[in-house]
């Protein structure tokens, strides 16, 4: 949990570099300049920040992968997942060099942040193979349900890759200095293309979930002709949504009485 809590910190302070145009605050690596080590200055203050926050969370990852292969019970997939996380932390200290001394090239920036969105979700892969050992084994999903998060992964994939791009493409390189910044391609193009991504993501999130809960009940015609989930106690009501059932025959309005 510490793990995960210092890769998402990672990313926000990288986005607080990037919008407060602190990029090239400290030109050099590790130490803020050639002449001094700490930073003197907003800028320089904002970046060396963010590399402390680094160094932590590297500290973190390694305290988890070290954990990981101490812990009895644990399979091997968890083990596997926690020293790629701190492998990959690992990396992105010298990749950040890197970023830096190429004056924030676009497509360094990209790989970058594209690896911290990696870390994270192999992080929370590894804090679930942890949980098992405290809830258990559960049963396995279903096939349908293994197929609709594999479309899940992959829209959400999409998603990510068009907003870097999209980041890649706007106004804010990251730096507030006289250097020029490359900015990668038209910046309006590449917000359409994010915009239409993720507009598939959620329509692939929400098929997902429909095929989840439909793959352990049984489904429906419901309002507008699809298809809606449906228990073995429950049918459509007659509103033409999934609800409570009716006894066949009954007035839908209010029993007139007899004289």
């Amino acid at each position: 949990m510490a793990a995960v809590g210092a890769l998402i910190l990672i990313v926000a302070t990288g986005a607080t570099v990037r919008l407060t145009g602190s990029g090239l605050g400290c030109p050099h690596w590790p130490t803020c300049t050639t002449q001094h080590a700490l930073p003197r200055g907003y800028h320089s203050d904002v970046e060396f920040s963010n590399r402390v926050v680094s160094a932590v969370t590297v500290f973190t990852t390694l305290a988890l992968a070290i954990a990981a292969w101490r812990t009895r019970g644990l399979g091997r997939r968890g083990r596997w997942l926690a020293t790629a996380v701190c492998v990959g932390t690992l990396a992105q200290a010298p990749l950040g060099a890197i970023v830096v001394y190429f004056d924030l090239n676009p497509y360094l920036v990209i790989t970058h942040l594209l690896l911290s969105f990696t870390l994270v979700s192999l992080a929370v892969l590894t804090l679930l193979e942890a949980s098992r050992l405290v809830r258990g084994e559960a049963a396995p999903l279903p096939g349908i349900a293994r197929l609709g998060g594999l479309v899940l992964v992959v829209a959400v994939t999409v998603l990510a890759v068009s907003g870097t791009a999209a980041t890649a493409a706007g106004r804010f390189p990251g730096s507030s200095g006289t250097k020029v910044v490359p900015r990668l391609g038209s910046f309006y193009p590449a917000v359409q293309w994010h915009v239409r991504a993720a507009r598939d993501s959620s329509r692939s999130s929400r098929r997902r979930w429909r095929s989840a809960r439909c793959s352990t009940g049984r489904t429906a015609t419901c309002h507008g002709g699809s298809s809606c989930c449906m228990s073995p106690r429950r049918r459509p009501s007659s509103a033409g949504r999934c609800g409570s059932p009716r006894v066949s025959g009954a007035p839908s309005g209010p029993a007139r009485r007899g004289h």
